[in-house]
């Protein structure tokens, strides 16, 4: 598994499963999640055993966008 925070990485047989491991707030993306997302496609996309990606969501949900006060602050 990748990394410790809200982004998961698994490999197996060949193919990158991404989590997306923030199923509390529907997995909004916050800038830190944004930057472990960013570092887990790179990861993959360095794998040269990886032939195919999935990115998926905890909880039932995919993603609900960004989280709304991860935006406020940047504002």
């Amino acid at each position: 598994m990748f990394g410790v925070g809200e982004i998961g990485l698994a490999v197996r047989d060949g193919v990158a499963v991404i989590s997306l491991l923030a199923p509390e707030r529907r997995n909004a993306l916050t800038v830190a999640m944004a930057r472990e997302l960013v570092d887990a496609a790179a990861a993959v996309d360095a794998d040269g055993s990886v032939g195919a990606a999935v990115i998926r969501g905890e909880g039932g949900h995919f993603c609900a966008g960004a989280h709304r006060d991860a935006l406020r602050r940047r504002a």
